[in-house]
């Protein structure tokens, strides 16, 4: 009897924890992983454009991703199979900047149109990518340092020019 209530206790907190950050991941609210696609086009409204998620998974993000190290920095963490966001840009943006803020150790790994980026710390313990970007579909991960931690998270995309 102890052991169901222990149970019952922990399905609800995923329920709450996926209504309170509008967030999924495996094993709380979404089993695809993959929360609605942001489109943008440019000197798009609001900027910044934000969207919660919960970070991590079991696979390393370079296993993913199939690289170790990109121009933008190291595709370190753990990570799920499917992406946490599917970004479209409907044009070239000129200066686009990716960020995830955390109170966790989190990285970033963003695969699409012209390769793959990944960062990890570019501000204490955040990720972020910030650049030129091509029109096209990006898949989104945001993971965690260490192998199957979960953290809350908000990926802030804005354009700076």
């Amino acid at each position: 009897m102890q052991n169901s209530a222990v149970i019952i206790r922990i399905a609800l907190l995923g329920t709450f924890l996926s209504l309170l950050f509008g967030i999924s991941k495996p094993g709380l609210a979404n089993p695809d992983g993959v929360l609605e696609a942001i489109t943008l086009s440019p000197n798009f409204t609001p900027n910044p454009v934000q969207q919660n998620g919960v970070s991590g998974g079991a696979k390393a993000a370079a296993t993913v991703v199939n690289t170790a190290q990109t121009p933008t920095g190291p595709c370190n963490g753990f990570i799920s199979e499917q992406p946490d966001h599917v970004l479209r840009l409907n044009a070239f943006f000129q200066d686009l900047e990716i960020q995830v803020a955390s109170q966790r150790d989190t990285t970033l790994v963003i695969q699409g149109t012209g390769g793959t980026w990944c960062n990890d710390d570019a501000s204490d313990h955040n990720p972020r990518i910030a650049g030129q970007w091509q029109a096209g579909t990006y898949n989104v991960w945001v993971g965690s340092f260490r192998q199957e931690e979960y953290y809350p998270y908000r990926l802030i995309i804005r354009q700076t020019d």
